[in-house]
């Protein structure tokens, strides 16, 4: 009889945290999470991250706008979407008249060809396309950097403390992510013996 009390308190406290973070992801018009953070999942991820990145903005911002619109599409081709959410936050940020300096446009004008720039160089099989292919990973991370800088500071935590910390679903990503960077890593070197 203990036992079962037991689990039915551990069961009902966890329930009680996702409950928590629900409320507290609904009461955010965008995705907050820490710079580290975001830096290190995106190049971990080779990019991958973005698409999880523009999917969570939109549908965070879907849920509290109430606006008609597909997160999951929006994400996958962020491209034709990014200068559309980065409005999205300077209006929220001028709303809520917090001073913020970033150049929205010229950051989503520079993610969108970087992106572009990263596909085409994946397409010409050359040690040094792939290379600057994979530097690409390096300059979207750094023009999302302040993008998600502008993002928590609308909403209220411009450190983003609480999406700081890595869990382990994150390192599930991470840990596939750095041997893949060692395989890179490894075919440009021997790609440059070769050459």
């Amino acid at each position: 009889m203990a036992d079962e009390n037991f689990y039915q308190a551990s069961v009902s406290s966890t329930l009680d945290v996702v409950d928590m973070t629900t409320q507290r992801e609904a009461a955010q018009e965008f995705y907050v999470v820490g710079l580290r953070k975001m830096a290190i999942l995106n190049i971990f991820t080779l990019g991958l991250y973005q698409v999880y990145w523009f999917y969570k903005n939109w549908s965070m911002h879907k849920r509290f706008a109430n606006i008609d619109c597909w997160p999951v599409m929006r994400g996958i081709f962020c491209i034709f979407f990014t200068h559309r959410l980065y409005e999205k936050v300077q209006q929220t940020l001028e709303q809520k008249q917090i001073p913020y300096r970033w150049e929205a446009s010229t950051l989503a004008t520079g993610l969108v060809i970087t992106n572009i720039a990263a596909n085409l160089l994946s397409r010409v099989d050359t040690v040094w396309t792939n290379a600057l292919g994979t530097a690409c990973i390096f300059i979207i991370t750094a023009l999302l950097y302040p993008v998600q800088g502008a993002i928590n500071t609308a909403c209220g935590q411009p450190n983003g403390e609480s999406n700081a910390s890595l869990t382990w679903a994150n390192y599930l990503w991470i840990v596939p992510g750095a041997i893949m960077w060692c395989f890179a890593i490894l075919g440009f070197w021997i790609g440059l013996r070769h050459a």
